[in-house]
């Protein structure tokens, strides 16, 4: 299943607008944001949610976004409990992509220095 199209397109002109300064290690801080923290950010503006708190986004001290963020964005469920409910792709979803050769998640991509455009074509070519 890939990620909810629109979503998706707007992820990626986000990410190469350069409206965004980029960090490393956080969703957000210091007036930045990493990629996923970019996602919380345009699904808190759809949202109209104006004061953007960390803990309404990610899970956790995990800091990838939570359950709400991933299904606005369509992010697939890989995997069920012994219960039969679906789950993600370990209990913190981080999308994988390969850049130059490399599978990680997105936020060991951003965290290793790959720049916003090479994520935003890895999510657009990949998810």
């Amino acid at each position: 299943m890939a990620m909810n199209p629109k979503v998706k397109a707007r992820w990626v002109a986000a990410l190469r607008s350069g409206e965004y300064k980029q960090i490393e290690g956080s969703l957000k801080k210091d007036g930045g944001f990493c990629c996923l923290g970019v996602l919380c950010d345009l699904y808190a503006r759809e949202r109209g949610i104006n004061e953007w708190a960390p803990s309404r986004f990610w899970r956790d001290a995990d800091e990838l976004p939570n359950d709400e963020v991933c299904d606005w964005a369509g992010f697939p469920y890989t995997d069920e409990d012994e219960d039969g409910r679906m789950l993600r792709c370990s209990s913190d979803y981080d999308p994988e992509v390969f850049i130059s050769h490399t599978a990680r998640g997105l936020s060991g991509h951003n965290d290793a220095g790959r720049t916003f455009a090479e994520i935003a074509d890895a999510i657009e070519s990949q998810l």
